[in-house]
Order: C-alpha cells, then sequence, then structure tokens
C-alpha cells in the first residue's frame, strides 16, 4: 500500500513539475512589427502582414529560452510569461536589454497571432559597442505591437 501511494505521489509530482516548466510560446518563432492602433478594419483587412528583414524575430527555442534576430544578427537570452506580461532579457558583449511587453495576448485575428505594448525597454551597456542599442532605438515605449507567427 505505501509503495503504491508513493507511486502515485512521485508520478503526480512528476507531471505537476513538467507541466510548470512548459510555455505556450515555447517552439514558436513571431515577429513584432508596429500596429497603426487608429487603423479601420477595412484597413487592417487589406493590409499585407509579412515577415521583413527589419523585424524583430523572437524564436522561443525552450520554455524559458529566447533567440532575438535583427538585420542579421542574433541575440540569446532568457524570457518568461506571467499572465499577460512577457518579459524578454537578452545579452551581447557584456550588454543587458530587458524588454517587457504588457497586455501580451493571443488574437483570433487571420493576420497576426499576439498583439502587446512596450512597457519597458532598458539597455544596460558595457564599454562594448552592441547592436542592442539599435533595437532600444527603433521601438517606442507604450506603442502598440502585433506578432506574426512564422
Amino acid at each position: 500500500m505505501k509503495k503504491n501511494l508513493v507511486l502515485l505521489l512521485s508520478f503526480l509530482l512528476f507531471l505537476l513539475v513538467g507541466c510548470g516548466n512548459e510555455s505556450k510560446l515555447e517552439g514558436t518563432k513571431i515577429g513584432m512589427t508596429s500596429h497603426d492602433p487608429t487603423s479601420n478594419e477595412e484597413e487592417i483587412n487589406n493590409k499585407d502582414f509579412k515577415f521583413t528583414s527589419n523585424m524583430l524575430v523572437f524564436d522561443f527555442t525552450s520554455s524559458d529560452e529566447v533567440t532575438l534576430m535583427n538585420k542579421g544578427n542574433e541575440y540569446s537570452g532568457k524570457y518568461t510569461l506571467e499572465d499577460n506580461t512577457l518579459t524578454v532579457n537578452l545579452e551581447d558583449k557584456g550588454n543587458t536589454l530587458r524588454l517587457v511587453f504588457s497586455d501580451f495576448q493571443e488574437t483570433p485575428d487571420k493576420y497576426y497571432s499576439y498583439t502587446a505594448k512596450i512597457k519597458t525597454g532598458e539597455l544596460d551597456t558595457s564599454d562594448e559597442i552592441s547592436q542592442l542599442s539599435n533595437i532600444t532605438n527603433n521601438i517606442s515605449v507604450g506603442a502598440p505591437y502585433i506578432f506574426l507567427e512564422e
């Protein structure tokens, strides 16, 4: 009896730990582009949303690891998704970029998969020059963004 109880508890613990580490973004690659909230539905329906070379592309390789690709450069880092807040921390040559997206949510839209606003975009720099500064120069805190799934 004790053996069966221990086995059952071990199995339940395994399930809880395994399920807790999964992210709905794991294995997803999404491109971020700006979105004009003043666009009417007809304009949005006629717009052709496509991946472009200037787009920030997030590749969520595991439950907490992400790679950001931009203009031929790749930056590795970690991410968390809690409720509707996506936090991405990237590193390059001792520099770190922290992006916090608020209101990150899936959409039923046929052209894009997620919407969010950038709540925070913080760059901590070392003596090394990093391309991460180009990313912070090209995003707007508080602006709405859409994310296209590849």
